[in-house]
């Protein structure tokens, strides 16, 4: 039977085809691995020697997806003329969907954030007030932080202050897993994780080959000064990425020959990819290089989670 199109379907259904189209399965499952390091490696700094996952802390990530689901509704009202012009195709653009429903959407994702911030801390507290500062910076993001003409141009300046989000998220997600309680200094390792991981992933999925690129869309490879820069900066990000990921291990005392290793292999492994977008940018390498930084973000997580989960030490 032949499939229905997008544009014959009902609203919920239009809906969920908007959010396979920008909010799909690699995503959420990113924010997913990002939550669980998040909540092992605070209950691990915060002196549980055997870190573990229950289901009500499966239950509690529906505050995490509610905030990711939110910022990319916002996105899509901040960047709504912009996308029309570059992307006429998208489901949004094409008037499947409207900015009016994911503006209903954005309002019910608040509810999962405050009742789970509040529930944790069991009335006002810390984690609530983490939340409301990453709601905050999120606010002026969706404002570009009053100065979005002059900060629009800078590609690598707008980034860096979007980024921040990602360390403000993490700290949100650790009080969480630690139930509220103080977080040591060396909460700042996984605030960085954020931090680099972020840097990676947007770095690796805007780098275009010279044949690609177009002067209404913003790409690293003309801020960096040409494929060969862009390419130099996303390998150092990537080295940085797995370098923090080994340093929350050995914070945890979760590190073993094993994590090493694997974050060896991997660091050689996701280089030599970018390498090649470097030496030969073409569109085939351009997505070779954002796989790489995505293969780094994923990978070194997925080690960090095993690890916390088996390998602590006492």
């Amino acid at each position: 039977m032949t499939k229905q199109p997008i544009a014959m379907r009902p609203p919920a259904q239009r809906l969920l085809a908007w959010g396979n189209e920008r909010f799909g399965p690699v995503p959420i499952l990113l924010y997913f691995l990002l939550y669980l390091a998040g909540i092992l490696y605070a209950r691990a700094i915060t002196g549980d020697p055997n870190p573990s996952v229950s289901p009500l802390d499966v239950v509690a990530f529906s505050a995490v997806f509610g905030y990711f689901l939110l910022v990319r509704v916002l996105d899509e009202h901040k960047d709504y003329a912009k996308d029309s012009i570059n992307f006429p195709d998208r489901i949004l653009q094409r008037g499947l969907v409207t900015l009016d429903q994911l503006k209903v959407i954005g309002i019910l994702t608040l509810v999962p954030q405050i009742v789970v911030s509040v529930l944790v801390d069991g009335g006002i507290g810390p984690v609530t007030f983490a939340w409301l500062v990453l709601f905050g910076w999120t606010m002026l993001m969706l404002k570009e932080f009053f100065a979005g003409q002059w900060l629009e141009p800078r590609l690598v300046l707008y980034a860096l202050t979007h980024l921040v989000a990602g360390p403000l998220a993490l700290i949100w997600i650790a009080l969480i897993g630690a139930d509220g309680k103080h977080l040591p200094a060396s909460v700042g390792w996984l605030a960085l994780m954020g931090f680099l991981g972020g840097a990676t992933l947007e770095v690796g999925r805007k780098l275009h080959a010279p044949e690609d690129e177009r002067d209404t869309v913003a790409s690293y490879t003309k801020s960096f000064g040409g494929p060969a820069g862009a390419a130099a900066v996303l390998a150092t990000l990537i080295v940085g990425t797995v370098a923090n990921c080994a340093v929350l291990l050995a914070v945890a005392r979760a590190d073993t020959v094993v994590t090493t290793t694997v974050f060896v292999a991997v660091t050689i492994a996701a280089v030599a990819m970018t390498m090649q977008f470097a030496s030969r940018p073409t569109a085939r390498s351009t997505k070779l290089a954002e796989l790489a930084s995505a293969l780094t973000v994923l990978v070194s997580l997925l080690v960090v989670i095993t690890a916390l989960l088996t390998g602590v030490r006492p």
